[in-house]
């Protein structure tokens, strides 16, 4: 007899149970350890202790590429399950390592390495055991490597080494273990960032400290040609900041690929601690303008960040009437976005009223012709305030 319906979970339980014997690939190691795992056209998520390690049948995919690999690797439910019960059975065998390293099991993974001195940089699902352990900061596993003379400068597929990987944990004590045991503090990987780029984007404070501690070069630019303080400059943690701007070395001119210095990627994103910071530190990059004329200023405007374009009036002491190159000043990029507040700084720290673009618009134009798009109370008091002071 038919069934009327289908029960889902002996539907799922079904589906589960083909997985039972295959071989699959690792996509992810999530925080808790559990296993993202390809498997033929679909994945899943299990305990690591469903899982065994088997030999890699074809090179690794980088699981950071997207791709997902769609070869069934299948082998016979008989040969796998044998293979399972080999592998159960050897609980220290060198394929635990990278596993025990993760888990924090000391005593496993020097068990391991002693026995198995060749195995001490293998590698499961492109990371190492030094590199997880780095990044779970796991300090008494990371020194039992590093006696069993496992090597610092092992990279992953995006090559990250164990000290990039210990940033990304916000594992200090770890970080400073592996600096004083030789890391290299300015390696790369292949965005171009150094542990230090991580530490600031991820916004570390205590691995941002030690790495400055230790005199990393905070000049580096990365693929997009951005410094650690052009990210710093994009977040809130002051004390990162403060503490990038303060550091001997730091070059405040350095341009990004889009022609941003610190103090326009400051202004942009409307960091006024940042710009206030940059232009006490360095004054004279006020006025730098980028290839198509916009300086500070302009951004700040343009953008509506009110204190950033007060901070840079005053302490910057940017002239008001600066011009980009399609020869637009402070006072018409605020009229043409409807930003009333800074059209309101603007005009009463003196802005020419009367001035033009290279349109010959002035700003009450802008205005009008903002207002013809959008709502008339949006606009109102931008147009009462301007053509009063005209009138």
């Amino acid at each position: 007899m038919e069934l009327p319906f289908r029960n889902p979970v002996l539907t799922l339980v079904s589906h589960l149970l083909q997985t039972l014997g295959r071989v699959g690939r690792v996509l992810n190691v999530y925080d808790d350890d559990d296993l993202r795992v390809a498997v033929a056209n679909q994945t899943w998520t299990f305990n690591p202790a469903c899982c065994s390690i088997v030999p890699s049948i074809e090179p690794e995919i980088s699981n950071t590429n997207g791709g997902h690999d769609q070869r069934d690797h299948s082998t016979t439910l008989s040969d796998l399950l044998e293979q399972l019960m080999d592998i159960q059975a050897d609980t220290t065998g060198p394929e635990r390592l990278v596993r025990e390293a993760a888990q924090g099991h000391a005593e496993n993974v020097k068990d391991i390495v002693t026995k198995h001195a060749d195995k001490v940089d293998q590698k499961s699902s492109g990371k190492s055991d030094l590199q997880v352990a780095s990044h779970q900061g796991h300090k008494e596993i990371v020194q039992i490597l590093l006696t069993h003379n496992a090597k610092l400068t092992v990279q992953d597929e995006n090559v990250d080494t164990a000290l990039h990987c210990s940033s990304f944990g916000n594992q200090p004590e770890v970080l400073e273990l592996l600096l004083k045991k030789g890391a290299q503090i300015n390696a790369l990987n292949n965005g171009g960032c150094s542990t230090l780029h991580v530490a600031v984007n991820k916004q570390h404070e205590e691995c941002v400290r030690i790495l400055l501690k230790n005199k990393c070069n905070v000049n580096i630019q990365d693929s997009y040609g951005d410094t650690v303080l052009h990210d710093a400059s994009g977040k809130e943690k002051q004390d990162i900041i403060e503490g990038l701007i303060n550091f001997p070395s730091t070059d405040f001119t350095l341009k990004n690929k889009r022609g941003f210095n610190v103090l326009h990627h400051a202004a942009l994103k409307g960091n006024n601690f940042a710009t206030e910071k940059i232009l006490q530190k360095c004054r004279q990059i006020a006025d730098i303008k980028k290839d198509d004329g916009f300086s500070a200023i302009h951004l700040a405007a343009l953008n509506g960040h009110r204190d950033v374009t007060h901070s840079l009036l005053t302490l910057g002491q940017v002239n008001i009437e600066i011009r980009n190159n399609r020869q637009q000043t402070l006072l018409l990029l605020a009229v043409s976005q409807g930003h009333t507040s800074i059209v309101e700084l603007l005009v009463s720290s003196g802005a020419d009223l009367k001035v033009e673009d290279k349109d010959g618009d002035t700003a009450l134009h802008l205005a009008l012709m903002r207002q013809s798009v959008t709502s008339e109370q949006e606009n109102t008091p931008m147009l009462d305030s301007l053509s009063a002071c005209i009138l």
